[in-house]
């Protein structure tokens, strides 16, 4: 009857509904970190111009966010000059609501970047993966995976750039 229990409780950790789950988890996850990412846009597009530039050739998933973006690029990420560029009175209130967010959730700027730049950089290798997965190319997928592990132990930005550097070389070139 024992083995029975332990043979019951593995057969529900790979239910397919849990599976689904985790998948939904990870695009709610990409969401945040776009919505992160448009928030350390309003707040420091000013004065930290050169980490902003890391972040504005990302591809966004959430089309708001894209169209955002677009718009908000024009006026420079300054809300004050909203009314020069066209958008709904939704996404004014939404971007009015990350503003405030802006204004109050964000204590640490550099620890809020690199968390952010960190956070895109995982959601790329993991792209990659899943690519490499597809094409049944298990080297690169490996070559992937140690970065991967590599990045999970740094935390200084200069060694997490150096990384991406590697990982871009491996995404362009295949794995040397």
């Amino acid at each position: 009857m024992l083995l029975l229990q332990a043979f019951d409780t593995t057969f529900h950790f790979f239910d397919t509904r849990k599976l689904v789950k985790f998948k939904k988890e990870k695009e709610d996850l990409y969401i945040e970190l776009e919505e992160q990412t448009f928030v350390y846009f309003l707040k420091y597009y000013d004065s930290e111009r050169e980490k902003c530039k890391k972040l504005l050739d990302k591809k966004f998933s959430s089309s708001i966010f894209n169209k955002l973006m677009e718009n908000m690029k024009e006026i420079n990420f300054n809300i004050k000059n909203l009314d020069k560029i066209d958008i709904t009175e939704e996404e004014k209130k939404i971007i009015m609501e990350l503003q405030f967010s802006a204004d109050k959730d964000v204590p640490d700027k550099d620890i809020y970047f690199r968390e952010i730049y960190f956070g895109w950089i995982k959601r790329e290798i993991d792209e990659e993966r899943r690519k490499s997965d597809e094409e049944n190319d298990k080297i690169k997928k490996l070559e992937l995976k140690k970065i991967l592990l590599k990045l999970k132990n740094i935390s200084k930005i200069d060694e997490i750039e150096k990384l991406y550097d590697e990982f871009i070389l491996i995404r362009r070139l295949g794995y040397v």
